[in-house]
Parts: structure tokens; sequence; C-alpha cells
């Protein structure tokens, strides 16, 4: 028959018996293919990255959370050490270099670490000059000293640098002579050389006055007096070694206001 296999019959010689005829199963048509499914590889490659993409997302916050750690560590250090300073101040009190037009320092300063070494002198009104060489006072009132020596009229500065040094004094008398003159010099002295004039001011005529003169009490105890006045200012930035003396000279001693000390000072502070 059209369509159909024939059959075949199998014949067991050793036992006589007639086989049944064996079925093939019907012929499958060569347009049909086997299909067998598998998972899309796309969804897989989607969910690895997308593993990935939160993986490296977890990475970076975390960075971004220790790196916040680390500033804050930083900032808070920093604090704390600012704080530590401001306490150390507070404590040790506040030194300041005195602006121009302002004479001396506050009266309560009290002693720290030295960073500039400064100091600032008035007249001693008990001492006379010694030589011309006028005598200061370095402890009491406004005076004091900060890592700089003083002794018998002089200023000594145990480190090289660049200082402003500056002296004033104010000089009165009660008669003008005709011929009167006054020197006021800052000066040197450095071990294994000749003293040297560091600043000088020369004052001459300076008691011709025309008019009535001010009044001017010279002590308590003497009353007011009818006198002239008269002041020299010196103050330069000078390169000073290690061990080097500063002194003030003046020409006439005699003339120096003693019942005004906060007008006679001599000092200087460290720059750089």
């Amino acid at each position: 028959m059209a369509g159909r296999h024939p059959q075949v019959l199998m014949v067991d010689g050793g036992h006589g018996r007639q086989a049944h005829p064996q079925q093939y199963p019907p012929r499958m048509d060569p347009g049909l293919v086997p299909c067998w499914t598998f998972p899309p590889a796309r969804e897989k490659r989607r969910t690895c990255c997308s593993n990935s993409s939160l993986v490296t997302v977890l990475v970076m916050l975390l960075a971004l959370v220790f790196a916040a750690l680390g500033l804050g560590a930083y900032q808070i250090q920093r604090l704390q050490n600012q704080l530590k300073g401001l306490t150390e101040d507070m404590n040790s009190g506040s030194i300041g270099i005195a602006p121009q037009g302002q004479i001396g320092f506050r009266e309560d300063i009290k002693h720290r670490p030295v960073d500039r070494l400064a100091a600032h002198l008035t007249v001693n009104t008990h001492k006379p000059a010694n030589h011309k060489t006028l005598q200061w006072e370095s402890r009491h009132d406004r005076a004091f000293t900060e890592g700089v020596l003083y002794r018998d009229g002089g200023l000594q500065v145990n480190r090289t640098s660049l200082y402003f040094v500056y002296s004033r004094v104010e000089i009165l008398d009660n008669e003008c002579k005709r011929i009167m003159n006054f020197l006021h010099t800052v000066f040197r002295r450095r071990e294994g050389f000749t003293p040297t004039t560091l600043m000088e001011a020369h004052k001459e005529g300076f008691c011709k006055q025309t008019g009535k003169q001010p009044n001017y009490k010279l002590a308590p105890d003497q009353g007011t007096r009818q006198v002239w006045t008269s002041d020299s200012y010196l103050g330069a930035v000078l390169e000073l070694k290690e061990r080097d003396w500063i002194y003030v000279n003046v020409s006439h001693p005699d003339l120096i206001s003693h019942g005004s000390p906060a007008g006679n000072y001599f000092g200087l502070y460290q720059i750089v």
C-alpha cells in the first residue's frame, strides 16, 4: 500500500515460534525538527550586570563614608589644637606690641614662652645717668623684658634678627640759655668692636620760644612753674647680632624730665 512500509516477519528456527510482526513508528515529516528550550542568555547577562553595578555603588558609598569620617577626624583634631592654643593664651595672658601713640603695655603681663624678643623700659627717676648713659626701669609699672637682658642701662639681645629699636626723651628747664644744644643717640656695643652710633638726633635752639610760656608741673611738692619743654624721638629697623648691647646717651642728662617717667622710654622688639 502506498505510504506504508511492508511488514517483516521474523522466524526463530530454534523454538519453532513465529514472532509477531515488528511495528515501526510512523515516518515523521522531515519538516518537523525537535526543539529544546534553554534559559534566555540575555536575562542572565542582565542579572550579572545588575549585580556588578550594585557592588560598584556599594564600594563607592563605603569610600565616601570613610572619606567623610577621615575628614571629620581631621577637622576635630584641628579644632582641638586651636582650642588648646586659645586655652594656653588665656592662661598665660595676652602680650602684644603697643601701637604707635600708646606708651607701654598692659600691667598684668604674665610670662610665657618667648616667640619674639621684646623690651620696653621707662626712665629710672631714682638713679642718675652714668656718663651720659641713661638708666632705666625694667620691671615696674609698664616696663618689661621678654627674652632680652637688661643691665646698667643697656639691652642685650640673644638672637640675631631684625629689630625695631626706639627711644624718646623729654627735656625741660626753667631758663633758656643763649646757646643750647642737645644730642640724643642710640649706640651699640659689640664684643671686639668699638661702640657704633645707630641713631642720632641733634637739637639746637629748641628753647627759643615767644609769647606766654606754658605751665608745666615739675613735681607735686614743687608747685607749678613757667618752663620750656621739648622732646626727641628716635626709631628705626636695625639688624642686631646675638649678644649685642644697645644703649641710649644724651648730652644733658640733667635736662631729662623725671616728673614724667612715661614720657621717657627705650625699647625694642623683634620683627623677624
